[in-house]
């Protein structure tokens, strides 16, 4: 099992940032090369500052779609044998392809989908292509081309499973809050843990992307090696919370809008049992704390 993040820019540690990722992480999504294509020597200068055995797998620029979507499929191949060639240089196994809510999945779209991927040449690069925000009909009509293609269904999976098996599963985990502002429990985690061993995939690759993506994909990594995941916190319950708010919570706040900026993380609320701050502090009365210490008290007696 792979298990790493989406890209290596945050990363905040002393020194080169890829070095000491590949430290920490086995696997890597170029997430930068869907916006704009970087120059290759700086690509070879990526494979040289990794081990031999870390992989890379990389997004594909958005222009392929675009190019599709306005009909040109010359031009999508052309994109196409572009990244193929930068997954090349990086022995990328695999490129992410994303249709986003904004390309309309119509019988015409579709087709031209099958044709554009009938053209290419793909046997030593697997793709793994993400579908959002489209109508139920227009997503399974793509799902079909896709299996019938030999294409990764690629999907989150702490919210659903692949439409169908393939060897290689390609996951993008991004949670169940607001776009990436999410923190994983244990429990999700080793939820998403049993999907990849109870799938039919021989290689999997789970790559986090939510604002805590490096601890929840080094959690995970963890719990691969040791069959333990590490605390969240150093104390637990109300100690944990407190952990949690002391990071970044502003005051005075009310209860509403403390859930609405804090109630994403998690705390150690027992002993191996995590919660997402949203759960213990919408049990405390709608009001306004003026500081930690008036929401500890009032933490504690609800407790108590």
């Amino acid at each position: 099992m792979f298990v790493g993040a989406g890209g290596w820019d945050y990363f905040n540690v002393p020194g080169d940032r890829l070095r000491n990722y590949a430290k920490a992480f086995n696997t890597v999504e170029v997430n930068s090369t869907y916006y704009s294509l970087p120059p290759l020597s700086v690509v070879e200068s990526w494979r040289r500052r990794v081990p031999e055995n870390f992989e890379f797998t990389v997004r594909c620029n958005k222009a392929l779609l675009h190019q599709l979507q306005s009909g040109s499929i010359n031009q999508s191949v052309a994109v196409f044998e572009s990244m193929k060639h930068l997954c090349s240089v990086l022995r990328a196994p695999v490129l992410h392809v994303l249709s986003s809510s904004s390309f309309k999945l119509d019988k015409e779209r579709i087709e031209r989908i099958d044709d554009f991927l009938s053209s290419i040449n793909h046997s030593d690069l697997q793709l793994a292509w993400e579908i959002r925000g489209t109508s139920k009909s227009g997503r399974q009509n793509l799902v079909r081309v896709l299996d019938d293609q030999g294409i990764i269904h690629c999907v989150d999976l702490s919210k659903e499973i692949p439409a169908y098996p393939s060897n290689t599963l390609y996951s993008r985990l991004f949670g169940k809050g607001i776009h990436n502002i999410y923190q994983f429990t244990n429990s999700e985690l080793g939820d998403i843990d049993r999907k990849v061993k109870t799938s039919q995939a021989e290689k999997a690759y789970l790559n986090f992307h939510g604002v805590r993506m490096y601890k929840d994909a080094a959690r995970l990594s963890i719990y691969e090696t040791t069959g333990k995941f590490p605390k969240v916190t150093s104390g637990s319950g109300v100690t944990s919370v407190l952990e949690v708010l002391k990071e970044d919570a502003l005051f005075p706040s009310t209860t509403f809008h403390l859930i609405q900026s804090q109630g994403w993380k998690i705390c150690e609320w027992k002993r191996g049992e995590q919660r997402h701050l949203s759960e213990i502090l919408s049990k405390v009365e709608e009001k306004t704390f003026h500081n930690l210490s008036e929401l500890e008290a009032e933490l504690r007696r609800m407790k108590s």
